[in-house]
């Protein structure tokens, strides 16, 4: 709302009060009866009896109308229930719990999100007017499609009935504190093997290991065999059996890796070079989104193929370090994704973090650094060969199309999808299995 308008609605609040009212509350033939009052009201003015009898009849009409409205005024708690992480462009199934607390029976009630919504669009309606008695539970759905990524809260849900004479409209809006993290649209990147000189024996499980020795990897007992290392004695089997026996172990490699964001753009070096999209800052953004969704499809893939991130950084935050990944990494990486803001930068100016990890001394020996980019210049290659230099395996990313004559051993994804395409019918199947598996895990 400008300032403007705030001084309108502050100096004529009866007259913003009455235009909400016929806007919200009233239906096409509401207005239709209202305007038929104002139009017989001259008529009371100069004592024109046809005109009193009509007025008065028309009246006791739209005040029956509002009473009856009034009675059958739909009263429901309403439960939503989204994904904790969403694609952008992605379809996605918003479940819907309504229950009547009124001690009577409500009718024709209807479920809707809002068109103008900036963030969430209802691609299918999925749920037909209700009709509930009292204390009734009823569920179903809509298929939504988020607009854009970030943290954001689910949609608000739109309550309305104009039962039972179709004149006036009784409407709420129901908000919902569950929040959504909507991550960006990707493609899958080829996968990326470590190399010998990034892998690490996977450690015991802290919880368990430190306490009593064992770690997940444990699959057994044996005889000792002479001549044979031993990794720990099983000391119950040996005074079961009365013979010396040792735990078997499966020694599970893992890769670890550094994962490197930078979204600074040198504007000044694409413009001397004579870009087309030097300066605009639509081209700009939309640049820094492909370099988002580029890390985004990077963090999926790693996790996906067993990677332990154990260092991310982007934006201005402090890096994430984690030694020992929790098992929720992928919902915080995704959600800082989600957060981060491309932005252009002049050509002495480099991301924060990249100071923070040169002050601090943080070693990245033993990891393999993997660095997204949204461009390939003079700046970002004088910081990397400084800051990287001694890291023995390194593998950049840059977005399909992005400015700078980049080396052959950059790897350049796929462009990156405007939104993820999912049929409805793929959704509903999907949420179809999962309950389905849920069940016979309850069984």
């Amino acid at each position: 709302m400008t300032g403007q308008n705030r001084w309108q609605h502050r100096w004529f609040p009866t007259y913003f009060a009455i235009r909400r009212w016929w806007s919200q509350r009233l239906t096409g033939g509401g207005r239709l009866l209202l305007l038929s009052l104002l139009v017989v009201a001259p008529g009371v003015a100069t004592e024109q009896r046809f005109a009193i009898e009509m007025f008065g009849g028309i009246l006791s009409a739209f005040v029956a109308v509002s009473l009856v409205g009034r009675w059958f005024r739909p009263h429901l708690e309403l439960r939503v229930s989204l994904p904790e992480t969403v694609c952008r462009g992605e379809l996605v199934e918003l479940k819907i719990q309504a229950r009547n607390l009124k001690p009577r029976s409500c009718y024709d009630v209807h479920l809707e999100v809002d068109p103008e919504d900036p963030v969430w669009e209802c691609v299918e309606h999925r749920i037909e007017p209700l009709t509930l008695g009292p204390n009734q539970l009823v569920a179903g759905s809509l298929i939504l499609r988020a607009r854009r990524r970030g943290l954001h809260v689910a949609p608000q849900i739109k309550l309305w009935s104009s039962f039972p004479l179709n004149l006036m409209l009784a409407r709420r809006y129901v908000d919902s504190a569950t929040q959504v993290v909507v991550t960006p649209a990707f493609q899958p990147v080829e996968p990326l093997e470590p190399r010998s000189g990034t892998m690490s024996v996977q450690p015991a499980s802290p919880d368990t290991a430190i306490a009593q020795g064992d770690s997940r990897e444990y699959y057994g007992s044996r005889e000792y065999q002479q001549g044979v290392p031993v990794r720990r004695w099983d000391y119950s089997a040996w005074a079961r059996f009365a013979k010396p026996y040792v735990r078997e172990y499966e020694d599970r490699l893992q890769a670890n890796a550094a994962v490197l964001v930078d979204l600074s753009i040198d504007t000044s070096s694409r413009q001397r070079s004579g870009w087309q999209r030097a300066d605009r800052l639509d081209d700009i953004q939309e640049d820094g989104e492909a370099a988002i969704s580029v890390a985004a499809a990077v963090v999926e893939m790693l996790l996906a193929r067993g990677w332990r991130i154990q260092l991310f950084a982007v934006d201005d935050r402090p890096p994430w370090i984690q030694w020992d990944p929790p098992q929720d990494a992928r919902l915080q990486l995704m959600r800082r994704l989600a957060l981060v803001k491309p932005d252009s930068r002049s050509s002495a100016t480099s991301p924060s973090w990249l100071e923070t990890l040169r002050n601090s001394q943080l070693s990245l020996e033993g990891l393999t650094a993997v660095v997204i980019l949204c461009e390939w210049g003079d700046r970002q290659q004088e910081q990397y060969a400084e800051l990287l230099g001694h890291v023995r395996d390194v593998e950049i990313y840059l977005p399909a199309e992005s400015f700078g004559a980049a080396p052959s051993f950059v790897r350049r994804p796929p462009p990156q999808p405007a939104a993820v395409e999912r049929t409805v019918s793929e959704v509903l199947a999907a949420e179809i299995t999962v309950e389905s598996a849920e069940e016979r895990g309850a069984s």
